[in-house]
């Protein structure tokens, strides 16, 4: 096993990735917001969608996780009897899946209609056609 920070320090930078999903959501309430993350950040960006007293992100990315439902030798190992069980790791996925479907915004027609990305060298922007 390698060192790592105490488990402290990842619940305050899920808490501060949630601060910021929410200080985004009020400053630009129409914004789309995508969580991407990778290894140990999937860890922090799952519990911040949890953590999230506004809208959850609309999109979470996680990439190489070490979150995974079945139990391994070294969580054995590393958490003896006090590792979580297959079923809570499951409970815990569906719930960060739930929250993100809980708070999803559905597109209206006027939604829709702003939606542009990029532009070509004459300055046209892509839209929904």
């Amino acid at each position: 096993m390698q060192d790592a920070p105490p488990r402290s320090y990842y619940a305050h930078a899920a808490q501060r990735l949630a601060d910021l999903v929410d200080e985004i959501r009020t400053k630009y309430p129409l914004d789309t917001i995508t969580l991407m993350s990778h290894s140990q950040g999937t860890m922090i960006a799952m519990a911040a969608t949890t953590l999230c007293k506004k809208r959850a992100p609309d999109a979470l990315f996680v990439m190489n996780s070490p979150y995974a439902t079945n139990d391994k030798m070294t969580d054995a190992a590393a958490c003896g009897g006090e590792r979580p069980t297959v079923q809570a790791r499951v409970n815990t996925f569906r719930n960060v899946a739930n929250r993100i479907k809980q708070d999803k915004r559905v597109f209206t027609e006027s939604l829709l209609q702003q939606l542009q990305c990029g532009a070509s060298e004459d300055m046209n922007f892509w839209r929904r056609t």
